[in-house]
């Protein structure tokens, strides 16, 4: 059986796994102590109750002084997501401003991780993430020596020459969510005398031209574009900027990575991750207009330019998803494999699935429709399946956590995008002399009745 927390409250700070000092909340301080799942009420807290709601408030939940929580129990924390796993407490890393915090503290603060500013300056860290920032890399736990200067998609991983002589090496750029094991950014691969006929996973090269799989395409002595059939709106290269931070040549090499696109050009701003952050350099950027007009948006973690989807902000558990590394002989677990899995429970085919990894190492997943102007029929049908999904996430469905690695997942958050209802535009009030001849005719309106 899984182990459960035993949770007592004191006026402190944040543990110190979701602490970042000197900005932490002055709220609530979870000491844990693990029991048993089948241990016997005697060696359970005095005060032993049910499992909370999948997401519940702890400052109105949790009775003083104590309270056992079960495994699989979720909480928020201020603007904090938690939830206990095998006697542990898991939190997300945001960053959160409270009652506690000096003025000089929201002077200072920009919603980054550790308050760093906000200014672009791009580092490729060792799991394959590009960070706005040195600053934010050695916050969210990176050695100086664990990232190098600039955006991860922009660098050249084969320029080192790290595969054998009858090898070829091809870029393959991940994220990765395990630390278990490295995170290569190429493949090396050997030069078939004769490709697999069933594998069949279309990939376009950077001439346009389509081929039936990958290894044709390195038979044929092609450079890979992206993955998927070309398409025309991508022959020319147009830089975009992803979610994620990082800047792709068109929007289609964006959309085989299931990174949804912020804006046009490259990547040179680093929005907000916190609701409560100030304008930041985003305010310069010329975001496109709403696929629909009359949506109400969602704005990721980190991105500038609103998006008419649906979005999920997932807390996960590494030590599960390094577990699963090590099954599958030590290599890595990367967002791409997890979107791919989970792209198989929406059902609607007109919704797709898209995410990336924040800067505060949530996973964050968009469901949005595919086409370029959907209707609001599609946007309301992949919030459907955005809330389904979340259901699943925060219910620990079988269905969900069957699968590997989506079984790392502990808890879900949901925005969703809806449409403005269409109401009757409120008429504009009459001129004053025409509202005073009415008046004159419904008053006279009696006498003319009587002749």
């Amino acid at each position: 059986m899984w182990e459960g927390c035993s949770m007592f409250l004191q006026t402190q700070t944040l543990p110190q796994q979701v602490q970042r000092q000197p900005y932490a909340s002055l709220i609530v301080d979870i000491l844990t102590q693990c029991g048993t799942g089948n241990a016997s009420m005697k060696d359970k807290p005095e005060r032993s109750v049910n499992p909370l709601s999948p997401i519940d408030d702890l400052l109105n939940a949790i009775p003083l002084p104590q309270r056992y929580l079960n495994h699989g129990t979720s909480f928020r924390i201020d603007c904090h997501t938690c939830s206990c796993f095998a006697g542990n407490t898991i939190c997300s890393t945001r960053e959160c401003l409270g009652f506690g915090n000096s003025d000089e503290d929201r002077r200072h603060f920009t919603g980054l991780p550790c308050s760093c500013p906000d200014r672009f300056i791009p580092v490729c860290a060792s799991n394959g993430r590009t960070y706005p920032s040195a600053c934010v890399a050695r916050c969210m736990g990176f050695k100086d020596h664990q990232f190098v200067f600039g955006q991860c998609h922009l660098s050249n991983p084969c320029a080192g020459k790290p595969c054998q002589r009858n090898q070829r090496c091809i870029p393959k750029y991940r994220v990765c969510l395990s630390d278990s094991s490295d995170c290569p950014q190429y493949e090396c691969v050997g030069r078939p005398a004769a490709c697999d006929k069933n594998s069949v996973e279309p990939a376009c090269d950077t001439d346009g031209l389509v081929h039936p799989s990958l290894c044709q395409l390195q038979q044929a002595g092609k450079t890979l574009a992206y993955m998927g059939h070309c398409q025309d709106a991508c022959r020319k290269p147009q830089q975009v900027c992803g979610h994620n931070g990082e800047t792709y040549n068109t929007v289609c090499d964006a959309f085989s990575d299931r990174v949804a696109v912020d804006y046009e050009g490259p990547c040179h701003a680093v929005g907000a991750v916190s609701d409560l952050a100030p304008d930041s350099a985003c305010s310069l950027i010329p975001c496109p207009p709403l696929s629909t007009p009359g949506c109400r948006p969602v704005t990721p973690p980190g991105a500038c330019c609103p998006i008419c989807a649906s979005m999920l902000q997932i807390l996960w558990n590494k030590e599960q998803m390094n577990t699963f590394s090590k099954l599958i002989k030590n290599q890595p677990v990367t967002v791409h494999d997890v979107l791919q899995i989970l792209r198989l429970h929406v059902s609607v085919p007109q919704c797709d699935v898209f995410g990336y990894l924040s800067i505060d190492h949530e996973l964050v997943v968009l469901i949005a429709p595919v086409d370029q102007q959907p209707t609001p029929l599609q946007i309301e049908a992949c919030s459907k399946e955005a809330e389904k999904i979340d259901s699943l996430i925060n219910y620990a469905s079988p269905t969900l956590v069957s699968q590997v690695p989506l079984s790392a997942f502990l808890t879900s958050e949901i925005k969703t995008s809806s449409i403005h209802s269409s109401g009757v535009a409120p008429t504009s009030p009459l001129p004053l002399g025409l509202c005073f001849l009415l008046g004159l005719l419904v008053a006279a309106a009696p006498g003319l009745h009587q002749l």
